[in-house]
């Protein structure tokens, strides 16, 4: 899996080298999890060439929000659909946020990261966490044995 990573933050939270690294253990961990179970998120997944990863700031998170999902308010991450057919799809990442929530968290800045990386790839494969309590409940079983993993 490819990660095209594009920074439009005025501050970079995470070396590239890093985020690949990050990246291809999730993935790793995503292929093992989905392998049996989910096998229409595994082969989505496994069909995928590469994963757009965006960084942004405030204002152009709450732009986006309000745009995709009606919420005019900042939000951590958001997952967008692939526009070709190879990929993935786009994640966005708003970086104040993350910080933040780091920090809320009593996490590195590289874990809440990888937290919501895992939840967004998710996302990517089709999980909703807003759906059902039953469909909560699955991704974010899934989303925590592999956090628990990496760290």
């Amino acid at each position: 899996m490819n990660f095209q990573i594009i920074n439009k933050s005025t501050v970079k939270p995470i070396a590239s080298g890093v985020i690949t690294a990050i990246g291809s253990d999730i993935i790793k961990h995503l292929v093992f999890a989905l392998k049996k179970s989910h096998k229409n998120a595994f082969k989505k997944l496994d069909m995928a060439d590469d994963v757009t990863l965006v960084f942004v700031g405030n204002a152009e998170m709450r732009k986006l929000n309000h745009q995709f999902r009606g919420k005019d308010k900042v939000t951590d991450i958001l997952s967008f659909s692939p526009s070709e057919a190879l990929s993935l799809g786009e994640l966005v990442f708003c970086v104040p946020v993350l910080k933040k929530q780091a920090k809320e968290h009593k996490l590195t800045i590289q874990d809440e990261f990888t937290y919501l990386f895992i939840h967004g790839l998710l996302h990517l494969l089709d999980f909703d966490h807003e759906t059902s309590a039953r469909a909560a409940h699955k991704m974010y079983a899934i989303q925590d044995a592999i956090f628990d993993k990496m760290t």
